[in-house]
């Protein structure tokens, strides 16, 4: 799920990386200074610059379609956040009893858990890398 993944890549889409150059990590387009009064201006992609696919979780443009979420995916993943915020107070009672959302929210809940495991990871080493070099002296 990109949005959790890689919330970076749910700012633009391939057609865009196609077009302009892109920081994978923030999503931000990269820019350069132009002119006298050094005007920030998009850094367009060069002809026969490949685009950086091979870096990309969505692969390729004809794959990308699979990493979005539809508008029913994006309403689940509300409906979880909202529920999951209130101690799942806020679900009606059909939602409740609903085997279709009681199945989302499962698969939700664990990528939901492998982020913030993925999450607390990186903070850890970033904290114990200084630990972890060797000092000379």
């Amino acid at each position: 799920m990109l949005l959790l993944f890689h919330p970076g890549l749910t700012l633009f889409t391939c057609d865009d990386c196609q077009k302009y150059v892109y920081n994978l990590e923030t999503g931000e387009r990269e820019t350069f200074k132009a002119g006298p009064q050094r005007v920030e201006m998009p850094k367009i992609r060069p002809p026969g610059v490949d685009t950086p696919c091979l870096k990309c979780p969505r692969e390729s443009p004809e794959k990308a379609g699979q990493y979005e979420l539809t508008d029913a995916n994006w309403r689940t993943y509300t409906l979880y956040r909202r529920a999951k915020a209130t101690s799942f107070h806020y679900l009606t009672e059909a939602e409740q009893k609903d085997p279709i959302v009681a199945i989302a929210f499962v698969i939700l809940d664990t990528l939901c858990r492998e982020h913030e495991r993925q999450q607390t990871t990186r903070t850890l080493v970033c904290e114990l890398a200084p630990f972890l070099v060797p000092r000379h002296g």
